[in-house]
């Protein structure tokens, strides 16, 4: 949402388009106006033409998926992998996960160079792993490899969401039990605090009621899903206010 606000501090709404990445004004003269993200908006989005999603053939505003990828469109965390396609059941790479993250962070700069061989500058991405490789969210594999196309995992997801939140000052010691999951054998033990802190506080739940499924591939729209969660309910904040 655009508002004009005039020297009383009286705020007018502004009429403005928003694709998921730009929002869009005309203004008629120079003063100060504000560009905010409305919560109780998108709470009660009608999913019809007017929801971000409508513009993806591959997606739907009825889905399960809709809240987390409407915030995600809305807050300029995500965006299609084409004009029209959104691919909410494609798997999460790397470097998507990078950029995600390097975007909730304002896209801040960094002189830190990752000596990854597999990471080429001026790459869409490189600027996102530059900066998680700095502060440690992200990691390489070892022999200077990053993997940046490569399909990440349910129990990598919320190993490195587990990471930005410890970076971000969130309290991380809600760890859960698991009560009720009987494929918790699966997650590595480099991955486990992790997926206690994100089973704890609510940030992921089961593919079913009993199944965690820690080694499967992280879709989109899963992901989406985790970054709505984590922001409005764990860290307590809209990206764009």
């Amino acid at each position: 949402m655009v508002w004009h606000v005039a020297d009383n501090g009286e705020r007018t709404e502004m009429p403005s388009t928003y694709d998921g990445r730009d929002v869009r004004v005309t203004v008629g003269h120079f003063s100060n106006y504000v560009i905010a993200y409305d919560e109780s908006r998108a709470a009660e989005c009608p999913k019809d033409s007017t929801c971000p999603i409508s513009k993806f053939s591959d997606a739907a505003a009825t889905a399960w998926y809709h809240d987390g990828v409407h915030y995600v469109l809305e807050n300029g965390l995500m965006q299609g992998v084409e004009d029209n396609l959104f691919e909410p059941y494609s798997s999460t790479t790397r470097a998507m996960m990078a950029q995600i993250l390097f975007n909730m962070e304002g896209r801040p700069s960094t002189d830190h160079e990752p000596d990854y061989t597999d990471v080429y500058s001026g790459m869409w991405y490189t600027e996102a792993v530059r900066w998680a490789s700095s502060e440690d969210i992200m990691e390489g594999y070892g022999g200077g490899l990053f993997g940046p196309d490569d399909e990440m995992t349910r129990e990598q997801l919320v190993t490195i969401v587990y990471r930005y939140a410890g970076y971000k000052g969130v309290d991380v010691s809600e760890l859960s039990d698991f009560t009720g999951y009987t494929d918790v054998n699966k997650i590595g033990g480099w991955a486990l605090n992790g997926m206690r802190w994100a089973v704890g506080c609510g940030a992921v739940t089961g593919r079913t009621e009993t199944t965690l499924n820690p080694q499967d591939t992280a879709n989109r729209a899963e992901i989406a899903t985790i970054i709505m969660r984590y922001c409005e309910n764990i860290a307590g904040e809209n990206i764009a206010s």
